[in-house]
């Protein structure tokens, strides 16, 4: 019984987590520059329609933390119906894309979100060696926002960033 309780403790914390994730993008959304094409975020004239946030979550939806990333997904999810589905007058739309918890997966799929998606910022991914692929490819994409809220390897955000615009918490 106290495993079970430890279990239920640890979702529901993992819930919280990406609650406030999900805020923090949201926010970040709102109060970061403009990228430098297309998307929701953009205060001039965009590619896309500029009633729309677009947000990719990058899931680990297979594999060793196929568990966590359902429930960081779900935690995604809850966020965004916290504010209705929209902030001021723009509409939020999610794109998820899942990973294995292998870099190279991650990386495919973060690119995926970003250059066919055209997401305006990403969420994710959930194991550190999974961040520091994103990371990486993060580096290359100067107009989007990446939050990044439980790859804890510290490489990540801590150690050569460049100019990425990499969100972490820890």
């Amino acid at each position: 019984m106290k495993s079970r309780t430890r279990i239920v403790a640890r979702k529901r914390w993992l819930h919280k987590l990406m609650l406030l994730m999900g805020l923090l993008a949201l926010l970040t959304a709102c109060g970061g520059t403009a990228p430098t094409s297309g998307g929701g975020l953009s205060s001039g004239t965009p590619a896309s329609s500029s009633n729309v946030i677009r947000i990719g979550a990058l899931a680990t939806l297979a594999g060793p933390f196929a568990v966590d990333g359902q429930d960081a997904l779900r935690g995604v999810k809850m966020a965004i119906a916290e504010f209705g589905g929209k902030i001021g007058n723009k509409t939020i739309t999610l794109v998820s894309e899942s990973s294995d918890a292998t870099p190279a997966v991650a990386r495919n799929a973060a690119r995926k979100l970003i250059e066919q998606d055209n997401v305006d910022l990403m969420i994710g991914p959930l194991s550190g060696d999974e961040g520091l692929a994103v990371r990486d490819y993060a580096k290359t994409q100067p107009g989007k926002v990446f939050l990044n809220g439980s790859s804890a390897a510290q490489d990540t955000t801590l150690r050569n960033l460049n100019s990425a615009r990499l969100v972490g918490m820890w």
